[in-house]
């Protein structure tokens, strides 16, 4: 799983590197959260 992350994490950087407007940025923006949010679940319910 750390792996998965790892990778998601650079995805995300190669895309904040590109020209995003304010719209897009915000929507990149919501998109991280909501990703964590379920990672966080994921990792409590298999605990």
């Amino acid at each position: 799983c750390g792996r998965l992350v790892r990778l998601g994490r650079d995805g995300l950087k190669e895309i904040l590197e590109l020209n995003l407007d304010e719209d897009e940025q915000e929507q990149l923006n919501k998109s991280e959260a909501e990703i964590r949010k379920n990672i966080k679940f994921l990792k409590e319910n298999l605990e």
